[in-house]
């Protein structure tokens, strides 16, 4: 499958076809053909990546290891693989920039952010 520009977030382009690595998504696990869906009634879930999420957040990546080697995981409403980022998902300090080194829990989604300060 090609690139895809999402809806919710017009400025990254995701291609669909990187996303290799596992993501983590609550007490599942989507593989690279998945996104984790998110909301506030339901567990987070995994679902195929190229359907629409009707919850408040999806991701296609949680970590650097899910992006091409240019890319980073970004967090935002839709979290996806981009090229820049105003704030970067993590699963632990090395996916962080040095500018932000902390991977930190999010309250509702499984995957982190990274911040400044320690969690």
């Amino acid at each position: 499958m090609a690139s895809k520009v999402t809806a919710r977030s017009p400025a990254i382009f995701v291609n669909w076809a990187k996303a290799a690595a596992d993501i983590a998504c609550g007490a599942a696990t989507c593989d690279g053909s998945q996104q984790c869906c998110v909301d506030n009634i339901n567990e987070p879930r995994c679902i195929p990546a190229a359907d629409v999420c009707p919850g408040d957040h999806d991701a296609v990546c949680d970590g650097l290891d899910d992006c091409a080697t240019d890319e980073h995981c970004c967090n935002a409403a839709t979290t996806a693989c981009g090229l820049t980022c105003d704030d970067n998902a993590c699963t632990t300090d090395d996916d962080c920039p040095g500018s932000v080194p902390h991977c930190c829990p999010q309250a509702i989604v499984p995957w982190g952010h990274c911040t400044l300060i320690p969690c």
